[in-house]
């Protein structure tokens, strides 16, 4: 009788483990939504134009540079 049984949980554990291989060979990874370059490139040009306008490049305070660029870049979206 433990003999059966364990034949059972084997062959079972082993289907497990086929299903779960064919899941991973033969599901589609999905894909990252592409990103609009230009849309990219024009968020990067205001960040920096903001950097430059609101002078965090020149202040020795890094964490006010960062705030300061971060809300003029806000009040340009």
């Amino acid at each position: 009788m433990n003999d059966k049984l364990a034949a059972a949980f084997l062959t079972t554990l082993a289907g497990a483990i086929v299903v779960g291989i064919l899941y991973v060979a033969f599901v589609p990874i999905p894909e990252s939504p592409a990103r609009n370059p230009t849309a990219e490139a024009k968020r990067i040009e205001d960040t920096v134009a903001c950097i430059e306008h609101s002078g965090a490049s020149k202040d020795r305070d890094y964490k006010l540079a960062g705030y300061k660029a971060a809300k003029c870049a806000e009040q340009t979206r």
